[in-house]
């Protein structure tokens, strides 16, 4: 443990330039990443393919008819409608449709197993379609559970975005508070932010969608590892070495055994959902933990290197003080 935090140490304070050469190289993959995720909620794909659900819904699929209906509601009904439903059955996505009424004019279609943003992009075809064959005054209306499913999740993991900002916002007012210093503040937030950033990154590298279960991701570890930032910058701040660079080494041995200890308690505890066989849980489990550490890794290798390029001085008490009130002389401490 000793060795390990000496290593982290004092590769953030004796190496900054190779730690943010490190970390520029990481951001440029993660903005890489970041542009190819994408928010796509697939429940075929949420289950092993070998499953008997899978299997049979893709038998549907291929040789009957889609599994997922939707159903067309247009307004003002149609007098000619053979062109619209002539084209909107050759889509890739439909398999198959059907005309419920005349008036109102409603069709059901049936759609193959197909993501939420492949369904958003039909449902935007469709409607152009409509338009197209009737007129820019048609309205298009699309209901059923397959048309609820796509709005739905899609709606779940904006909210879950727009909380972590909110979280984020939360957070940082509160740790403004107790530091009472902007860059200090900030400072806090990098190593937390990071590690998110860099877990999204991976997913998009590795073509994992941004789904209900893995949105959650970005709020479990800024409220996670958080607190490690805390412990240490609050134990730095109090600390009465007069060097910077001893304050940091001595920090890292006095909250980094805890900080270590927690987060691989933390990082195992999620990784047991790896063992799952549903995908959302897997990727959350797997993401997590590795979240967790790499805040881990920030906290006790990037925020030395910080501090030592930005000078920053977090401690408010003078080291005098402290060196004062830990000696046995009681009338200095009266004096004082």
């Amino acid at each position: 443990m000793n060795r390990l935090l000496t290593g982290c140490t004092s590769l953030g304070w004796d190496h900054p330039k190779l730690v943010m050469a490190g970390l520029l190289g990481l951001s440029l993959l993660t903005v890489l990443g970041l542009s190819r995720l994408h928010s796509n909620t697939n429940l075929i794909d949420f289950l092993p393919q070998q499953s008997e659900l899978v299997r049979t819904s893709r038998l549907v699929d291929e040789h009957l008819i889609g599994i997922n209906p939707l159903t067309c509601r247009i307004t003002p009904p149609p007098q000619d409608t053979k062109a619209f439903l002539e084209t909107a059955a050759q889509l890739d996505s439909i398999n198959g449709l059907h005309v419920e009424s005349s008036e109102p004019f409603d069709v059901t279609l049936y759609v193959r197993a197909i993501g939420s943003r492949q369904a958003l992009s039909l449902l935007t075809t469709l409607n152009d379609l409509a338009r197209f064959c009737f007129g820019p005054q048609t309205e298009t209306h699309f209901s059923g559970y397959f048309h609820s499913i796509v709005t739905e999740s899609d709606q779940l993991v904006g909210d879950l975005v727009r909380s972590f900002g909110l979280a984020l916002t939360v957070i940082t007012l509160l740790i403004g508070l107790q530091l009472r210093s902007l860059k200090a503040t900030l400072l806090s937030l990098v190593p937390n932010l990071l590690s998110v950033f860099w877990i999204f990154g991976v997913m998009g590298l590795a073509g994992i969608d941004l789904s209900t279960g893995t949105a959650m991701i970005a709020c479990v570890v800024l409220g996670l590892a958080v607190d490690h930032t805390i412990h240490y910058l609050s134990f730095l701040r109090h600390n009465p070495q007069p060097d910077l660079n001893a304050a940091i080494s001595d920090t890292a041995h006095e909250v980094g055994p805890a900080l270590v200890v927690s987060t691989f308690i933390l990082a195992v505890g999620f990784g047991v959902g790896i063992t799952g066989s549903f995908k959302p849980t897997i990727y959350f489990s797997l993401f997590t933990a590795l979240a967790m550490l790499a805040a881990l890794f920030c906290n006790l290798t990037v925020i030395p290197t910080l501090l030592r390029l930005t000078k920053l001085e977090l401690r408010w008490v003078p080291a005098a003080f402290h060196r004062t009130l830990h000696s046995s002389n009681h009338e200095e401490v009266e004096v004082l």
